[in-house]
């Protein structure tokens, strides 16, 4: 008998009872001819891996051979069975064939096994993810094994997944593996559960989270948008910024927090079909994290380039044009844009003002309705870890991110606070700060610039000094601010961007906050108290 025929009767199917369906097992009642099944099967799959893992483009002779065995005797029927079978075989009748007894993970684990050694195999991967089955399968070993720490058979399942979704058959396999884990939302839900207990864990260790968090990216960005809008709707962004906050703390270099901010975070805004995600994200810390990657990387090496530039991309597209928290309707309260919509209606050269004054009280009105829907299951407790207080919390007035109920607490939490509060002074205005929103705010200055531009005018003087120093294309020019309407102040400074040698401010000041406007353009900038 050849050695194919040999292990062709080993590896025989013919020996297996009546198979069950996949997503059923046969765990109650196992008949003595399917538990001496199940040691057939888990032998029949350690002996074919054997021969798997050897499987070369320089063999093809035992390539082929392989290929064959794996065509005729159906090697994945002993796969799912054995999965199925779902048995611990006991001392008795694990003895009579090895000389411990197996429990039903041990009796999983050739599965495993078996699946990483087709993935090292193009011929035999493009087999395997030709089988819906087997698919299946390793959807659902990936599901279980998601727990595992280590997770050395989960990383190599993720291998096995992630390399099947680069066949030409891709569509046709993650439809099949959807399928099998309950759907896309439950697909994602596992990936990034099991990347928030990485990224939880202390110390953090590098090797486990790497694999995970390229497998994410991956689904991301090759299944977007089938899999990048889930990432909304497993709110992967409850996970992503403590855990990008983690990376940031205990892992060097940007790798891993860019991937973590471009992968979970970005798609996540970028899904958002109203104000709520973002105000949620904001209040979870959205524009700490991103603060802390740009300060972190904040070193002129290329390796961070593409980090600074994302959290830039975040701020100036997504979070800027939309970010709405109680700055914004304070100054809308204090009832100067209904003022505003007074003065525009009864002055002559305001109509053209009109439209956009109706945008902007639309844009508060959607805002309003929003802060509202978040308000109502956001709770704010004092940033004193020995205080519990819920009612009457005011932010600290340097970096808005914390909040306390009293002086007394702020004291006492300074120490623990200062930190990360004193970062909101390090850089310039062209860096990211951790504060409230200035776009609404921004909009309505602009708006008040114009109208009071009459009276600007009038103030308006050339500075000799700037207008020496700057190209002849530049406009130079200050104002007088004592006595100008509505605190509005235009001036020049010297510009802490580096391209521009001077630039024009706008600063509108509403009550006790400071906006400042670049050519007409909003900067998150630090907020300035009086």
């Amino acid at each position: 008998m050849s050695v194919r025929q040999r292990l062709g009767n080993d590896l025989s199917v013919d020996r297996l009872p009546d198979l069950p369906l996949l997503n059923k097992t046969c765990t109650k009642g196992l008949t003595p001819a399917q538990i001496e099944a199940v040691g057939w099967a888990h032998d029949a799959i350690l002996l074919f891996t054997r021969f798997a893992v050897l499987v070369d483009d320089d063999n093809p002779a035992l390539r082929g051979m392989v290929l064959q065995l794996w065509d005729e005797t159906g090697i994945w029927k002993w796969m799912i069975f054995l999965y199925n079978a779902n048995a611990d075989l006991n001392e008795t009748i694990g003895n009579k064939r090895r000389p411990f007894p197996m429990t039903a993970a041990e009796m999983k684990s050739p599965i495993a096994t078996l699946l990483l050694a087709c993935t090292d195999a193009p011929s035999l991967l493009k087999r395997m993810a030709a089988v819906p089955d087997v698919v299946s399968l390793t959807g659902m070993l990936w599901m279980e094994y998601s727990l595992e720490f280590p997770g050395v058979i989960h990383d190599g399942l993720i291998s096995t997944i992630q390399h099947m979704l680069e066949l030409k058959t891709a569509q046709s396999v993650l439809s099949t593996l959807l399928d099998a884990v309950g759907g896309a939302k439950i697909f994602m839900q596992v990936a990034v559960d099991r990347f928030r207990r990485l990224t939880s864990s202390k110390p953090l260790v590098k090797e486990d989270i790497t694999p995970q968090l390229r497998f994410i990216a991956f689904l991301v960005q090759k299944f977007n948008p089938i899999l990048g809008e889930v990432m909304h709707a497993v709110d992967a962004i409850s996970v992503a910024i403590p855990a990008a906050d983690s990376l940031i703390e205990q892992v060097e270099g940007p790798s891993h927090v860019g991937t973590c901010i471009q992968t979970m975070i970005l798609p996540h805004l970028i899904a958002a079909t109203s104000h709520q995600p973002l105000i949620r994200a904001i209040n979870q810390g959205l524009l700490r994290t991103l603060y802390e990657a740009r300060l972190t990387f904040l070193q002129p090496d290329e390796s961070h380039r593409q980090i600074k530039e994302t959290t830039q991309f975040i701020v100036n597209e997504l979070v800027a044009p939309c970010l709405v928290l109680r700055t914004v309707l304070h100054a809308v309260e204090r009832s100067g844009l209904l003022a505003d919509y007074a003065k525009i209606r009864r002055e002559d050269g305001m109509a053209e003002l009109l439209p956009e004054w109706e945008a902007l009280y639309a844009l508060f009105v959607d805002i309003f309705a929003a802060k509202q829907m978040v308000d109502a299951v956001i709770k704010y407790f004092c940033g004193h870890p020995e205080c519990a207080r819920e009612d009457k919390l005011k932010r600290c007035a340097r970096c808005e991110s914390v909040k306390y109920c009293s002086r007394v607490c702020q004291q006492r939490d300074w120490p623990r606070h200062r930190r990360d509060c004193r970062k909101g002074e390090i850089l310039g205005l062209e860096s990211l700060y951790p504060v409230s929103d200035r776009q609404f705010d921004g909009k309505l200055a602009s708006l008040q610039v114009r109208m009071q531009q009459r009276s600007l005018r009038q103030r308006i003087r050339v500075d000799p000094k700037l207008a020496a120093a700057a190209a002849a294309a530049d406009v130079v020019l200050t104002v007088d601010f004592s006595n100008v309407e509505h605190n509005i102040i235009i001036d020049v400074v010297e510009s802490s961007i580096p391209c521009v040698a001077v630039a024009v401010f706008a600063i509108v000041k509403s009550g006790s906050e400071i906006f400042t406007l670049l050519a007409g353009e909003v900067l998150l900038t630090e907020l300035l108290k009086e």
